[in-house]
């Protein structure tokens, strides 16, 4: 059996965050339900957990694993928010300050390493995050930039998402 590439995974879990967040700027503008959104969040975030413990467990990349592990509850808080009828989604949005400390750290950490597109990435997901914390957590009126921002991460990780998946990119860049 061949195990998958870790790049290629990590494109995998990036073409799936494409496509949920795509749904999450949707049902921010009012077009996708909340069902609809629930469901893809919950596929989403539990392929980034499987994912997680695959490169934590099997390929034993514990850094990985936390990395994949913070955007995979998100997706499901997002999910359990929506279905149990959440009235104010702030544990959401402090939620996701926490994610956009540790994208600070991950940036910084995968800078150092020379993984440009992978620090890249964290400050792109971080300040994303981020605007979902003022968002929800402090409760600011900024839904139409927070879907127009969402959009503009989407287009980004899908195409790095397909580049990772046929290798045509790495962390460091075009191969």
């Amino acid at each position: 059996m061949t195990h998958p590439n870790g790049v290629a995974l990590l494109g995998a879990n990036m073409l799936f965050v494409a496509v949920v967040l795509h749904i999450i700027a949707m049902f921010i503008q009012g077009k996708v339900s909340g069902k609809e959104t629930a469901a893809m969040c919950i596929l989403t975030g539990s392929f980034n957990c499987i994912s997680a413990l695959y490169v934590g467990f099997i390929m034993g990349d514990a850094v990985t694993l936390s990395a994949y592990f913070l955007f995979g509850f998100t997706y499901f808080l997002f999910a359990f928010n929506i279905l149990l009828n959440s009235e104010t989604f702030t544990g959401l949005g402090n939620y996701c300050l926490f994610v956009a400390l540790n994208a600070c750290v991950f940036s910084y950490v995968n800078f150092m390493a020379g993984l440009w597109v992978l620090a890249f990435f964290w400050v792109l997901w971080g300040q994303l995050w981020a605007a979902f914390w003022i968002a929800n957590g402090l409760k600011k009126e900024i839904g139409k930039f927070v879907a127009f921002d969402t959009y503009i991460v989407v287009c980004l990780n899908f195409i790095v998402a397909i580049s990772f998946l046929f290798g045509w990119m790495n962390p460091k860049g075009f191969v």
